[in-house]
C-alpha cells in the first residue's frame, strides 16, 4: 500500500498554492481552469488543494477550513496494487 495524496480544502486555492509554492520553493502542478483545484509537485505523494465549495459540490461532509472554525477539512487517500485491495480509498 502507498500513501498517494492529501487534499486540503481551502477558501482560495490560488492564494494557497501561491503561498506554498513560494514558502517551500515548490512547483504548482497545475491550476484547474475553475480555480477550484490544484496539486503541488511534492514527489511521489501529492499535496493538493480544493476549494471548500468543490468539497460541498462533491457532497463531502466537512467543516470548511476557516480561521473561525476549529477543525480543518481534508482528504487522505491510500492506493495499492495488490489483489483484493481497493484502487483508491478516501477518508
Amino acid at each position: 500500500m502507498n500513501f498517494s495524496y492529501t487534499i486540503i480544502c481551502v477558501e482560495n486555492v490560488q492564494e494557497t498554492v501561491d503561498f506554498y509554492a513560494k514558502a517551500f520553493e515548490l512547483e504548482i502542478g497545475f491550476l484547474h481552469e475553475s480555480k477550484q483545484y490544484a496539486p503541488i509537485k511534492t514527489g511521489a505523494t501529492k499535496l493538493s488543494f480544493a476549494s471548500n465549495s468543490l468539497a460541498e459540490y462533491n457532497e463531502s461532509d466537512i467543516i470548511p477550513n476557516n480561521p473561525k472554525n476549529n477543525a480543518p477539512g481534508f482528504e487522505i487517500a491510500f492506493t495499492c496494487d495488490s489483489a483484493g485491495c481497493i484502487d483508491s480509498y478516501a477518508l
